[in-house]
């Protein structure tokens, strides 16, 4: 399920919840059998950088039980397969400011923080800092 709201011309949120049973092997992204994101994006507007944006995000990923044993009993995932471990809920938050130095250029600084990455309660915290590019031709 998602929903949007936007409470101004220039300030919007979201909030996505899934679910799914653990049962079947992931294919595709990454593997998450439960997950919560909450966020904010707020345009620059109100500080007359219009085409300008800053984003925050909180997400809480976790594998329910059949998917734990799975991969406890040796079985691989698309990400995962450490074998048994102390399972715990996957926090993550993201935060970026996007910078749009033209309509067809744009850079956009970030922080992500991660909380026992992979699920695993002995993993963690992380810090990634980066830099995203959007140009187009």
């Amino acid at each position: 399920m998602s929903a949007n709201q936007e409470f101004t011309d220039s300030l919007g949120a979201f909030a996505r919840v899934s679910a799914d049973d653990g049962q079947n092997e992931t294919w595709a992204f990454t593997e998450i059998d439960r997950s919560v994101a909450l966020g904010i994006v707020q345009h620059g507007t109100p500080w007359h950088r219009h085409a300008d944006e800053f984003g925050l995000a909180v997400v809480g990923n976790a594998i329910v039980d059949p998917h734990q044993r799975y991969l406890a009993a040796g079985g691989l995932g698309f990400i995962l397969g450490d074998g048994f471990l102390d399972y715990g809920i996957e926090l993550l938050t993201e935060l970026y400011y996007r910078f749009a130095l033209t309509r067809e250029v744009a850079f956009s600084p970030g922080y992500q923080f991660a909380l026992h990455p992979g699920y695993n309660e002995a993993r963690g915290p992380v810090h990634v800092f980066g830099l995203r590019a959007h140009i187009e031709f």
